[in-house]
């Protein structure tokens, strides 16, 4: 089975959980923060640090709950999200989904290429993002170095279009395909936790790898 069958075999596991996520309680500031407490994270580590900084504000209060958590580079991370706030704060606008593109190209959020932006964005709007994240395991799916990905816009929308261009010959939302090629990608290892996002908050929604 190719990653485009497994794909269709699971589509409506993989939009429902896009749904859930679309659904969240955590405003769309905050799932930028989720992407950048991500970078270079593992998922049970960011998860928790993001989870420990919804209720501290200041610099060392974000950086401590960060810490705590084991997230990489909790004093920068916490810099950043602070910095991040106060620009929303200040009229830095979110884009909803049809400006997600625009916005990519012309804004650079501290701590976040073009990767880890994209995910952010399509956190957002899950069902509706035409951006993805084009992590390792997505690059090395497509037959792409990340680090050619990362060196401009310009190459990063070339890989993305290629992937958007098999998730509408699925007929899913390109965000939901590229969960789906990433668990793919991914197997055996079981798919990553994102019910924390989910309105209902935190619950194990799937604990082993099926194909």
């Amino acid at each position: 089975m190719d990653r485009l069958n497994y794909a269709a075999k699971h589509s409506d596991r993989y939009q429902t959980w896009c749904y859930e996520v679309s659904q969240s309680p955590f405003a769309p500031a905050a799932k930028l923060e989720f992407a950048l407490i991500s970078a270079h994270t593992g998922q049970d580590a960011a998860v928790g640090g993001f989870l420990a900084t919804r209720s501290h504000f200041t610099r060392d209060a974000v950086g401590n709950a960060l810490h705590g958590a084991g997230v990489f580079a909790p004093g920068v991370k916490a810099g950043r999200i602070v910095r991040l706030r106060r620009a929303i704060r200040h009229g830095l606008e979110l884009p909803t989904a049809s400006g997600f593109k625009q916005f990519r190209a012309a804004v650079k959020i501290e701590g976040l290429g073009f990767c880890k932006q994209s995910f952010g964005l399509a956190l957002i709007s899950p069902l509706a993002s035409p951006v993805v994240c084009l992590d390792t395991h997505i690059c090395r799916a497509y037959g792409v170095r990340a680090a050619w990905t990362s060196r401009s816009l310009k190459n990063y929308s070339m890989a993305e279009a290629a992937l958007v261009a098999e998730a509408e010959m699925v007929g899913m939302p390109p965000f939901a395909y590229q969960w789906a090629v990433w668990d793919y990608q991914r197997r055996p290892k079981s798919p990553d936790d994102h019910s924390f996002l989910w309105r209902g908050g935190r619950r194990q929604y799937q604990t082993s790898w099926r194909i």
